[in-house]
């Protein structure tokens, strides 16, 4: 799968930023691939001096979707977490 633009990028309020101790703040990024698939990416900043890095492909047909989430310390780059998920 190949990206092929960015279809939306936005500065959006973090409604859940107090429950999430993330920043008031996030980046939401969406990508087209060339199958005319989306990739959402989120970017956000948190308390503890790390930045968040969502990935969310939606599905199309019956391929499987994954949720992967990197967190990395700004201070040196050290990757804190590193999850994915096969989502349902």
């Amino acid at each position: 799968m190949q990206i092929v633009k960015i279809e939306s990028c936005q500065v959006r309020e973090n409604p859940n930023f107090e429950k999430m101790k993330e920043g008031r703040e996030f980046v939401s990024v969406i990508f087209l691939t060339e199958q005319g698939n989306h990739i959402y990416v989120d970017l956000a900043y948190t308390a503890k001096g790390t930045m968040k890095i969502h990935i969310l492909p939606i599905r199309h047909g019956n391929n499987k979707t994954y949720d992967k989430t990197i967190e990395i310390k700004l201070s040196d780059g050290t990757t804190v977490l590193d999850d994915l998920r096969v989502l349902d």
